[in-house]
């Protein structure tokens, strides 16, 4: 991904469709339940599924009981600009840091900021 299409990473996550909330779901259609989504694990399990308990902070429904899984909704994501005119604006993460070596080989080079 190029650096100036880096604010896509701030949107919502989306996942998979839920026609409805309890509801046991074949995912890979091999003729077996897999998973549920719930908001509670029931006292009566069926074999083999996994229940995914969705809370509402860290995982919820689109649509309440139904809808496409929103993850992690309650993390802000903020994606800062490495390109951008204020330096301020620019974060050591997209910067490695000059090795010691190449500095003291070469008195001209600066370390990247933040390290």
């Amino acid at each position: 991904m190029g650096w100036k299409e880096g604010k896509l990473l701030e949107r919502v996550y989306d996942g998979i469709y839920v026609p409805a909330k309890g509801q046991l779901l074949d995912l890979n259609e091999d003729g077996k339940f897999d998973v549920s989504f719930v908001d509670k694990i029931p006292a009566t399990r069926e074999p083999g599924v996994v229940y995914f308990v969705l809370d509402n902070t860290n995982s919820k429904l689109s649509e309440g009981d139904k809808g496409n899984l929103i993850w992690l909704s309650n993390i802000k994501k903020e994606y800062e600009d490495p390109t951008a005119a204020d330096p301020k604006v620019k974060s050591k993460r997209y910067l490695y840091p000059i090795p010691f070596n190449d500095m003291v080989l070469n008195p001209k080079l600066v370390q990247n900021p933040g390290w």
